[in-house]
């Protein structure tokens, strides 16, 4: 056994290149040497600007022999009637190599019957031939977002390959990758803080001849470097990090890391706090400080670079990033002169969709869907927030920074309407899975009212998720809506928001005219075409439209679900959403069957639940219970039908929506209840009354009153 060493070095790679990169071999190294039967140790990986590379110890020489029984037709398909091979039998021997009477004729265990059958063995090959062969395809199949070509016609790669380094052990594997060939036991270090070419004597050595180098190989190794630096730095000026994901790309940026403490002018404080952010670690990836007294964005910064700090480098970051600064300031001033509303104006030429018209079609129909906002807010804060939500989509400063959308519009109304900046700027969360909800009652509805919007009309017009492929952000629009319903300020009907936006979708449909394309707003992309005319659509019909949107949602919903819940409870949870429920309801249903396993009448009462539903299904329709059951009728049916009256029905609180954890618990402490009262009752009824008795007026009776019993466990009975 020896260790395998193979790296790759590049011109530089942009950071988010060199992390997909290490995921990728991280993932795709060791799954390669298991097809290949390479039994090795543990597999490192090591990622810098200027190289990717991997490192596999303890790689045998060679791969294992193979002797495996391959399995083909059955006898009755390999042969005719005339006891000669059919084509399946040929293929079959033709697959392997075989001559076709080199067949064997088997019985396969597990399987009933005879079959044909082959045993293949093969000779292990040896590693060197087999990794020498495969890296090429290791290389070439690197997921980069894009690719280039260099020199004549060579490539494609994410940047130019400079040099490929091949050891196994200290014998240098013959390679050749994008015209560049192995070299005998030679990487290069750090551009500027190396001489150039180092030495490699084996795969062992090569971590400690880059750090020789000062070239940190490992990514994890980096980070540390950098949260230790920067976090003692921040800390010796009173502030802390804010910012991980930037620093996270930081690790991706360098070879050698060293962090530098710089800062800007405190009057580009007054600036938006996440508009000054922007500029720190979008422009500039710079780290932002918050101050330890009161959080407050700090006027200093942390910046990583490949070179140790030096007086002259602080001075150019500065003098860079007060640039971006003055040109942000510039920005708001420009946007604070104009104001939002003469910035709304220009809506009606930005294309949101091609098929469902632009932006003032979207601000209209969220304005039509102000009867499902609460009365408390429609007329005082969410009309003006509807009518105002996009318009920052046109400002300079989101034009500069998209990052900001929603945000800046709020900021520019924060003095002016609170209430109504907070609307705005609440809107567009959550962004992301993790990201938080909105908190006013306005800022949720027009987050809810937004993503509907443009779920449901996309959806209608055949715009629907493929793949990785989805431009309209359909699946974070949907897992948006569902997790504002759960937890937001809200509670979500969704057939009712449906029905409002499929209406506002509708009523325009009718007088579609073409709008000339201007410009596409950050978030909703239409598809690129420019210079073309945007029309409304018609829509798929709303029958087609809903079971589009309600497969869509109730997918995403099941999905959700089961990151936390079995998949029985996601199950029931997905039901009582098609069922109709709000979806706090159908959330806190299968959450209510996760309680109710802590109980020890559970397996009891969801028997007793299943076995009523079984019958349940057999009813068809029948009058209420309490005035179907005759005094003829046995005692057992007549004590179910009185303990199903004093059971009552589960009904979803008015007023304030509870917490869906206070939900959960209402609903399995009222199936628990009625199940108590129940449990007697139903056991003397299933065993003296014969439910499916011969007479169909007596057998409807009785299973309608099963139904009710099964209706009287609450959400976990009807779903």
């Amino acid at each position: 056994m020896a260790d395998l060493l193979c790296e790759l070095g590049t011109e530089e790679l942009p950071a988010g290149f060199v992390a997909s990169a290490e995921a990728y071999l991280l993932e795709e190294v060791p799954a390669a040497l298991a097809r290949f039967r390479l039994t090795h140790g543990n597999v490192e990986v090591f990622v810098t600007p200027r190289r990717l590379a991997f490192r596999v110890a303890d790689l045998a020489h060679s791969q294992s022999a193979l002797c495996e029984r391959l399995w083909g037709p059955p006898k009755s398909v390999a042969f005719g009637a005339d006891g000669q091979p059919t084509k399946a039998a040929e293929a079959f021997a033709r697959r392997l190599e075989l001559d076709v009477h080199a067949l064997e004729v088997l019985e396969q265990p597990g399987k009933e019957g005879i079959y044909l059958s082959a045993e293949r063995r093969e000779a292990g090959r040896p590693a060197s031939e087999i990794i020498s062969a495969w890296l090429p395809e290791l290389w070439q199949k690197v997921p980069f977002t894009k690719v280039m070509r260099w020199g004549a016609g060579v490539g494609p790669f994410g940047r130019p390959v400079q040099w490929l380094l091949c050891l196994l052990g200290d014998a240098v594997l013959p390679c050749t990758f994008a015209g560049v060939s192995a070299a005998d036991h030679q990487t290069w270090g750090h551009r500027v803080l190396s001489e150039g070419a180092v030495s490699v004597t084996d795969a062992s050595a090569y971590v400690e001849a880059l750090r020789g180098a000062s070239v940190i190989a490992s990514a994890a190794e980096r980070r540390t470097l950098i949260t230790e630096a920067a976090n003692a730095l921040a800390a010796s000026v009173g502030a802390q990090l804010c910012e991980q994901a930037t620093l996270d790309e930081c690790v991706h940026l360098v070879e050698a890391p060293h962090v530098m403490l710089g800062s800007f002018e405190p009057r580009f404080l007054e600036l938006p706090e996440r508009l000054v952010e922007a500029v720190l670690t979008g422009h500039q990836k710079y780290l932002p400080l918050r101050r330890l007294s009161d959080s407050a964005l700090d006027n200093r910064y942390l910046n990583v670079i490949n070179l140790p700090s030096t007086p002259e480098i602080v001075a150019g970051n500065d003098r860079v990033l007060r640039a971006r600064l003055e040109d942000a300031a510039f920005f708001i001033a420009e946007d604070q002169k104009a104001g939002l509303e003469a910035r709304r104006q220009g809506l009606g030429r930005v294309v949101f969709h091609r098929k469902l018209g632009t932006l003032e079609d979207k601000v209209e129909r969220l304005r039509a869907l102000l009867c499902l906002a609460p009365e408390s807010e429609r007329e005082s804060v969410a009309r003006e927030a509807a009518n105002l939500a996009k318009a920052d989509l046109l400002t300079l400063s989101v034009g500069e920074f998209p990052e900001l959308e929603g945000d800046f519009g709020g900021w520019l109304l924060r003095k002016e309407k609170p209430r109504v900046a907070q609307a705005i700027a609440e809107h567009y969360r959550p962004r992301g899975a993790s990201d938080s909800l909105p908190e006013s009652v306005a800022g949720a509805w027009l987050a809810v009212a937004d993503r509907m919007d443009t779920l449901v009309g996309c959806l209608a017009v055949g715009e629907k998720p493929t793949g990785s492929q989805d431009p309209f952000a359909l699946r974070r629009a949907a897992l948006g809506i569902l997790r504002i319903g759960v937890h937001g300020p809200i509670d979500v009907n969704l057939e009712a928001w449906f029905d409002a936006s499929y209406n506002a979708h509708a009523s325009q449909s009718d007088s579609s005219q073409g709008v000339p394309t201007a410009a596409v707003s950050q978030e909703h992309a239409s598809d690129g075409k420019s210079n073309s005319t945007a029309k409304t659509s018609k829509l798929a019909t709303r029958e087609a439209a809903y079971r589009r949107f309600q497969e869509f949602v109730s997918s995403r919903f099941e999905s959700w679900l089961k990151q936390s819940l079995t998949a029985e409870a996601a199950a029931l949870g997905v039901a009582r959403l098609e069922s109709g429920a709000r979806v706090r309801e159908a959330y806190a249903t299968a959450n209510a069957l996760e309680v109710m396993r802590q109980n020890d009448a559970y397996a009891d009462c969801r028997a007793l639940m299943q076995r009523f539903g079984n019958l349940a299904q057999k009813a068809e329709g029948s009058a209420p219970v309490g005035t179907q059951t005759p005094a003829t009728a046995p005692p057992a049916e007549h004590a179910l039908a009185a303990a199903v009256a004093s059971v009552g029905t589960w009904e979803h609180p008015a007023g304030a929506p509870l917490t869906a954890e206070d939900l959960a618990a209402s609903i399995s402490a009222h199936a628990l209840r009625a199940y108590a009262s129940l449990a007697a009752a139903s056991a003397a009824f299933f065993e003296e009354v014969l439910v499916m008795d011969p007479d169909p007026e007596v057998r409807q009776r009785r299973l309608g009153l099963v139904s009710a019993a099964h209706r009287v466990f609450g959400p976990l009975g009807a779903a």
